[in-house]
C-alpha cells in the first residue's frame, strides 16, 4: 500500500533516522508511531474525563452541603425571628381513667395541631375545626382578636400565656411596674414568676365571625399594651362551643405544653320536661335554651344570649303573656309575683353569655330565707359573745 504525502510527512517528523530507508521500511514505523500517538490521545482523554468527573463530583458536593445549610440557616432565623412552634397531638377517645359509664369524661384528641407564632396563634382541633388569635392593643387595654372556625358558634373564649424560658420575676415586675397605679404589692420572686397572663371573655361568635376577648389580666391588673406580652408565650387556651346539631355545649381544651386537646360535654340543649312543673313558666321559642333542673321545689335553666338584648327581653315577654306579673326589674333582672305558690326570676349573666331562669316555691324561698337570718343571727351572737369576754378580760386586767 502506497504512502500519501501526508503520511510521509508523519514518519519523517516522527523519527529522522528512518527517512532515508526503503518504502516498506518507513511504512512499519508509521504505524507503530500512529498507534502510539492514538493510545497516548486515550490515555490523555480518559485522564481529563476522570479530572472532569471529579470535579462535579466535588462541584455537586459543594453544592448539596451549602443547600443544606441555607436551610437550616433558613428555618433558625425564623424560629429566633418569630417563635413559631408547631406541635401534633386523629378521633377523638375516651381516657383509660375515664368513668365507666362515660359520665363526666373529658375526650382526647389525638389529631390535633397547633401553630405559635410569638403570642398569636392557630390551634386545629381536626373535623375543620380550628380557632386563630392576635393579640392587640384596644381602647387602652390589651385584648385577643379571635376568628371562630370551629363550624359552630362559640361563646367564650381564653388563652393563657406563662413565662418564656428566658423570662424571669424582672420581666413581671417590668410589666407591673410598667401600668399605671401599678403594682406595690412585696412578693417573693420564685413566686412572681410564676404568674400567668389570662385573656379571656364571653362572646357570643358565629362560625367564621371574629370576637375579642374583654381583657388581658396578670395578677389583677389589665394590661395596657401588647408589648407587655413580649415575655410571655401561650401556654394553653380553651372555649365553649354551641353544637346545636349534636344537642350539646361543649368545653374545647388545648394545652401546648403537654401537646394534648380534650373535649368535655358541659351542657346538654333542649329537654323540656312536659310535666306539671314545667308548665308554670312558658318553654323559650326559638332560642338555645340548656342546663335544665327540676326537684319537688322548682325548676331552673338556662337561655344562651347571643349578644343583644332580644333574648333576656323576649323571655321576659313570654313570661309575661303567660300570666306573670313583674314586681320589679332593674340591671337586667326581672323578678315577677308570687304565682300559685311560685316565685320567678330572670336575670342576664354577661359572663356567661346567658339568660339565667329560676323558678322557686315560696315555701323553699321562706326556708331559704329562716335559714338565712338564722345563719345571721348566730353569727351576730359568737361577735358578741366575743366582745363580751374581751370586754371581761380588759376589765380583769385593769382590777
Amino acid at each position: 500500500m502506497a504512502l500519501s504525502h501526508h503520511d510521509s510527512k508523519n514518519v519523517s517528523d516522527a523519527d529522522p533516522a528512518v527517512s532515508g530507508g526503503t518504502g516498506s521500511d518507513k511504512a512499519k514505523p508509521s504505524r507503530q508511531s500512529k498507534a502510539s500517538n492514538t493510545a497516548a490521545s486515550a490515555a490523555s482523554t480518559a485522564s481529563r474525563n476522570v479530572k472532569v468527573a471529579e470535579a462535579v463530583g466535588v462541584a455537586l458536593g459543594i453544592l448539596i452541603v451549602a443547600a443544606i445549610v441555607a436551610v437550616l440557616v433558613f428555618l433558625a432565623s425564623r424560629s429566633s425571628g418569630s417563635e413559631a412552634q408547631t406541635g401534633y397531638s386523629s378521633d377523638w377517645s375516651t381516657p383509660s381513667d375515664a368513668p365507666s359509664d362515660g359520665s363526666s369524661a373529658a375526650l382526647e384528641r389525638l389529631g390535633a395541631t397547633y401553630q405559635l407564632d410569638g403570642s398569636n396563634g392557630t390551634a386545629d382541633f381536626g373535623s375543620d375545626q380550628t380557632i386563630s388569635w392576635s393579640v392587640a392593643s384596644n381602647g387602652g387595654k390589651t385584648v385577643l382578636q379571635y376568628t371562630n372556625s370551629m363550624g359552630v358558634p362559640i361563646k367564650s373564649f381564653s388563652v393563657t400565656y406563662t413565662l418564656k424560658s428566658s423570662g424571669s420575676s424582672s420581666d413581671v415586675k417590668a410589666v407591673l411596674d410598667s401600668i399605671t397605679g401599678g403594682f406595690t404589692g412585696d412578693i417573693d420572686d420564685s413566686e412572681l414568676s410564676t404568674w400567668k397572663i389570662g385573656c379571656s371573655g364571653s362572646s357570643y361568635s358565629l362560625s367564621g365571625a371574629n370576637g375579642e376577648t374583654s381583657a388581658c389580666v396578670l395578677g389583677g391588673y389589665q394590661l395596657t399594651d401588647a408589648s407587655q406580652l413580649s415575655a410571655f408565650r401561650p401556654v394553653s387556651l380553651s372555649l365553649v362551643a354551641v353544637d346545636a346539631t349534636a344537642g350539646s355545649i361543649d368545653d374545647y381544651a388545648y394545652s401546648f405544653t403537654s401537646n394534648s386537646a380534650t373535649v368535655t360535654t358541659d351542657s346538654t340543649i333542649g329537654g323540656w320536661p312536659g310535666d306539671t312543673m314545667s308548665a308554670r313558666i312558658p318553654e323559650p321559642t326559638g332560642q338555645v335554651y340548656y342546663d335544665v333542673r327540676e326537684t319537688d321545689e322548682g325548676m331552673s335553666f338556662s337561655i344562651l344570649e347571643t349578644g343583644t338584648s332580644t333574648v333576656y327581653d323576649s323571655y321576659v315577654s313570654q313570661c309575661t303573656d303567660m300570666g306573670w306579673v313583674v314586681e320589679s326589674s332593674s340591671d337586667g333582672s326581672t323578678s315577677f309575683a308570687s304565682k300559685d305558690g311560685y316565685t320567678l326570676t330572670v336575670a342576664s349573666n354577661s359572663g356567661a353569655s346567658s339568660v339565667d331562669v329560676l323558678l322557686l316555691s315560696d315555701t323553699a324561698q321562706s326556708a331559704d330565707a329562716s335559714s338565712s337570718t338564722d345563719s345571721s343571727s348566730d353569727s351576730d351572737a359568737a361577735s358578741d359573745t366575743e366582745s363580751g369576754a374581751g370586754d371581761s378580760a380588759s376589765s380583769s386586767s385593769a382590777q
